[in-house]
């Protein structure tokens, strides 16, 4: 308010200059002369004509600014908002994982025509056990602690999700079977160590893992299926376990004990 009231007088001011130069110049060019009324009127008039009108527009100037102000900082949280909202939408709360969705049209768009490239599966060893037996904040504490192992083991840059309720996937793009093997048992050792605390026990944690890889041309749908195999391959052999097969182009089926 008082920066209007100043740029108001201002105007104002200049304005009773303006009356005055004409009164003073253009008047007696034009013959005539100022008197005592006409000199008043050249001052109050221009007072009261543009002082107010002048006070009027930089209000409105002040008020426009402060709705342009209001408007930049209601899109920018907009955005976001929005930005924020596609993240949970891409996002699994609990693991902090893609969601199924999410992973696998990353995977689509990530993958090459020339390889190498590997899928992992993993599933939480006795996983429906430990929410009956302990209720499922139990089981949903173990899949945090699980998660975070894996993120520790991968990176933050790395291409996971969680893809089922208790089960996880890696995208390893440029890593060659014997890498992703390496990695594969890096995850299954690292949850290995974890022991989760409840109330009334210590439950200690442990995954399978199928693991396949494309050395030429990755087709999702195909190593899936064949990460699937190799996963309840690993369970039926006892669990805690990672079953790798060779690249799809060979016919050898590995197995990497634990």
């Amino acid at each position: 308010m008082t920066a209007i009231f100043a740029k108001a007088s201002i105007a104002a001011v200049l304005s009773v200059l303006a009356s005055l130069s004409i009164c003073f110049i253009a008047v007696p060019l034009m013959g005539g002369h100022v008197d005592g009324n006409g000199l008043i009127m050249a001052i109050v008039c221009p007072l009261l004509i543009s002082w107010p009108v002048s006070a009027f527009q930089f209000a409105q100037q002040a008020r426009l600014r402060r709705i342009r102000d209001e408007l930049r900082i209601a899109h920018a949280d907009l955005k976001r908002a929005h930005r924020e909202l596609y993240e949970k939408s891409r996002i699994d709360a609990m693991t902090g994982a893609m969601n199924r969705e999410t992973f696998f049209a990353t995977v689509e768009a990530t993958c090459r025509a020339g390889g190498p490239e590997s899928l992992v599966y993993i599933d939480v060893d006795h996983f429906k056990s430990i929410n009956d037996t302990y209720g499922h904040h139990a089981g949903d504490a173990a899949l945090r602690r699980i998660a975070a192992a894996i993120r520790d083991v991968l990176g933050d840059d790395a291409l996971w999700g969680r893809i089922g309720g208790e089960e996880f996937a890696v995208f390893l793009p440029g890593i060659g079977h014997a890498d992703a093997c390496r990695t594969a048992e890096d995850i299954r050792a690292a949850v290995e160590t974890i022991s989760l605390a409840l109330d009334e026990a210590t439950v200690s944690l442990t995954v399978s893992i199928g693991l396949v890889t494309m050395e030429a041309h990755f087709d999702l749908d195909v190593a899936a299926r064949e990460a699937d195999k190799r996963l309840y391959r690993a369970k039926r052999a006892g669990r805690n376990c990672v079953v790798a097969e060779a690249p799809v182009e060979q016919s050898v089926i590995m197995d990497v004990p634990v």
